[in-house]
């Protein structure tokens, strides 16, 4: 909801606020401790208004993540598999990355060239996605950058067995991950990626670049 609401923020005029109460709240988690949606409500006159940062990718808006790869592969899973797969992220995405093609990437990161075979490009504007995973541990809502995180191909099962580490932030020194901290990065690819997973959300693309930049303190949010 949150990223659809964002889509259509008057940026000069508006101002935009978070409740706890989707499925994953990855982006509220990052503003302060998990509340009871009540007792969000009931602290709400204590909020200042404060200019944050949210994100392109491409065209389209986004506050927490995106990406292309394995997960939006994940997202795809969740919603067209059986309700075990819907409920669970880390079950959806252990099934999609058993299906996962690596993608052929050109990646220019503030004028740093990264080429390679890689399962995930990711963008993230705060360090949570997929309910909780500390998947970009050093994200702030409010620095002027983007945490560029490209996670190498590598044996499926030891793909599988990053999930524990990624969970806890604890992933960033493994030879598999690169993580940079960044104003834009273009990724040129080797086949049109067909969908974008954005804030949770799936995206059409069919493009050969994806582009991923900061809009740095655009955004007035309660906090």
């Amino acid at each position: 909801m949150l990223h659809q609401v964002l889509q259509h923020v008057n940026l000069a005029e508006q101002v935009l606020g978070v409740l706890p109460a989707g499925t994953g709240n990855d982006f509220a988690r990052s503003l302060t401790s998990l509340r009871a949606c009540r007792e969000r409500i009931a602290h709400l006159a204590q909020l200042k208004v404060l200019p944050i940062d949210f994100g392109l990718i491409n065209e389209v808006r986004f506050i927490n993540s995106a990406g292309f790869g394995l997960d939006a592969a994940t997202l795809r899973v969740r919603h067209t598999m059986v309700a075990l797969l819907h409920r669970s992220y880390q079950a959806a995405f252990l099934y999609a990355l058993v299906k996962m093609r690596p993608w052929e990437l050109h990646v220019d990161v503030d004028g740093e060239l990264l080429e390679g075979l890689f399962y995930w490009p990711l963008a993230m504007n705060t360090p949570y996605i997929g309910g909780g995973v500390k998947i970009a541990p050093k994200a702030l809502i409010d620095d002027g950058l983007l945490d560029i995180v490209l996670i190498k191909q590598l044996p499926k099962l030891k793909m599988a067995q990053l999930l524990p580490a990624a969970a806890k932030g604890q992933h960033l020194h493994l030879p598999a991950v690169i993580y940079r901290q960044a104003r834009k990065a273009v990724c040129k690819v080797s086949r049109p990626v067909d969908w974008m997973a954005v804030d949770g959300e799936e995206r059409i693309c069919s493009s050969r670049e994806v582009s991923f930049s900061v809009q740095a303190d655009k955004l007035s949010f309660l906090r």
